[in-house]
């Protein structure tokens, strides 16, 4: 089995790609930019820029299972094509502002919202994994801290409980094994 794990240059994604390399899966990375991808022992990733669904089919071929950012616009495309490659499992990388009040006027509950509906309209079969704050959103704060400034929010009454990017990658591969 490969399962092939889009954007490899993220936190998120990169700790897939890990996760999945350390369990002894197969494992192809995809990246928009396969050359700054850096992906380890001289195993390029392969192109594949979501916004260009004619470049779907060769990032496919062989694959079974795909870790998924949310791109609402060619989330079905990529659904389909991923049935006709033969892939029976897609886990893709949303939101938890989907399930939150007003999410039809987020614009960001909205992008990961079609993205779901495509992936449940279309194709294989799905996990979605809806994270809140991710932990490194904080490093924003850092040279301001490190610089004795304090550190200024729009709602500093407010609570969040942000999730690390190797929990939610963690998820994600259990996902993509079981």
């Amino acid at each position: 089995m490969t399962v092939l794990v889009t954007g490899v240059r993220g936190r998120v994604g990169g700790a897939v790609w890990r996760g999945l390399r350390e369990a002894g899966v197969a494992v192809r990375a995809a990246s928009g930019a396969p050359e700054t991808a850096g992906a380890p022992a001289g195993e390029p990733p392969v192109r594949l820029d979501l916004g260009e669904p004619g470049g779907f089919a060769p990032a496919l071929d062989g694959v079974r299972k795909v870790f998924l950012y949310a791109r609402a616009d060619t989330a079905g495309s990529f659904a389909r094509q991923a049935l006709a490659a033969g892939v029976e499992h897609v886990v893709l990388f949303s939101s938890l502002a989907i399930d939150e009040d007003g999410a039809e006027d987020n614009p960001i509950a909205r992008l990961h919202q079609g993205a779901e509906d495509a992936l449940r309209a279309s194709g294989p079969a799905w996990t979605f994994l809806r994270a809140g704050a991710l932990a490194s959103n904080a490093l924003q704060w850092a040279e301001g801290i490190r610089a004795g400034r304090g550190v200024r929010v729009a709602y500093p009454d407010t609570y969040s409980e942000p999730v690390h990017e190797d929990d939610v990658a963690e998820v994600a591969v259990r996902a993509l094994l079981g």
